[in-house]
């Protein structure tokens, strides 16, 4: 019952992420309040801006001018209530519950931003760096030495894969800059280990995506946000807590 209530807490959260996405990358005021339809700008009634039942209750489409609702706030939404919830049932009331929350709540905004505009924003990882450096003394993976090696380490490999894939690839680079920021915001989180698993995990979800785009008779040379996959990575390594690199090292 106490995880069904924190994802509640998640649910709640997830409505917040999904505004601050359709408005962060436009530099839009955080602060307006009611949310408006972005095409019509009519003010949305109060039931129409819940996470998730908002969507539903207007079958996909704008009450006011019938317009399609992007589908893609609503899944978020319910991902970021479905971590909250799967943090409590896994380590229940603490800090690793409490901070990884919060970690989920800004990756999966990271998620839904690149997901719908291939943007990872400085001004989301930047504060987001220092954000896990102070927290690194209260958070159970890391510690501030830790956390901060991480930061360099991860950041460091994946900078190396950025300058790599420029050598072998012309045109666009498969790997940005934003992801090589993404891997110090990991390694800030989670510690050089688990931050490092988080980008193998990520990885993995990036060739389990690509596979799919292909299945579905997408091109080779479709674009694809390949921080929402690593984004994945971490999540489900902040679920899965200190015992990960255990299960990684396989005992």
């Amino acid at each position: 019952m106490d995880a069904l209530l924190w994802g509640l807490v998640g649910w709640a959260v997830g409505g917040l992420v999904a505004i601050v996405a359709s408005r962060l990358p436009y530099g839009l005021p955080l602060g307006g309040w009611p949310p408006k339809c972005h095409a019509c700008q009519k003010t949305l009634a109060p039931l129409d801006w819940l996470p998730v039942v908002g969507y539903l209750l207007q079958r996909g489409r704008c009450r006011h001018c019938g317009g399609a609702l992007d589908v893609r706030l609503p899944l978020t939404e319910a991902l970021c209530a479905a971590t909250f919830a799967a943090l409590w049932w896994r380590h229940g009331f603490g800090p690793l519950t409490l901070i990884g929350s919060l970690y989920a709540a800004i990756l999966w905004l990271v998620f839904l931003i690149d997901w719908r505009h291939h943007l990872i924003l400085n001004r989301v990882t930047y504060p987001t760096v220092l954000l896990a450096l102070a927290l690194s003394f209260v958070f159970p993976l890391t510690e501030p030495l830790r956390s901060l090696l991480g930061a360099v380490l991860c950041g460091g490999v994946f900078l190396g894969f950025y300058w790599l894939g420029r050598l072998l690839y012309r045109g666009r680079v498969p790997l940005g800059m934003g992801d090589v920021k993404l891997a110090v915001v990991f390694g800030a989180m989670l510690g050089a280990q688990c931050g490092f698993l988080a980008l193998v995990l990520g990885i993995v979800a990036g060739a389990v995506q690509a596979v799919a785009l292909l299945l579905l008779g997408q091109r080779r040379r479709t674009y694809m946000p390949y921080g929402t996959a690593l984004v994945a990575g971490a999540v489900l390594t902040l679920i899965a807590g200190p015992d990960i690199w255990a299960w990684w090292l396989g005992r």
